[in-house]
């Protein structure tokens, strides 16, 4: 999963998807997320959802300015940036090229 943002309420999406850690501090065996606002005024009871995603898998990204604070866990200064991250990983993935 990869999640970018660069502004200040991007940072809930951030906080969303930091997950606690187990009491000896390792990865939990199934992460869970809380239903959405609009889900749980809808339906009081509603549990919470099994993802299935290991947090390695979870790339959260904050866009700006380097002493930037962000609860993301990468950095990157600018969208170009993010282009650029996103097509090394397409192109290392085997996948073929586009003509642009």
């Amino acid at each position: 999963m990869f999640c970018a943002g660069d502004d200040k309420t991007d940072e809930d999406m951030f906080r969303a998807l930091q997950f606690p850690r187990t009491p000896g501090g390792g990865e939990p065996s199934q992460l869970v997320m809380d239903p959405p606002v609009a889900v749980r005024m809808q339906q009081k009871d509603a549990p919470p959802v099994p993802l299935a995603l290991k947090t390695k898998d979870i790339f959260s990204t904050a866009v700006g300015h380097s002493s930037k604070r962000t609860l993301a866990a990468w950095h990157v200064t600018t969208p170009a940036e993010v282009v650029d991250s996103m097509l090394s990983l397409v192109r290392g993935s085997g996948a073929g090229e586009q003509a642009s």
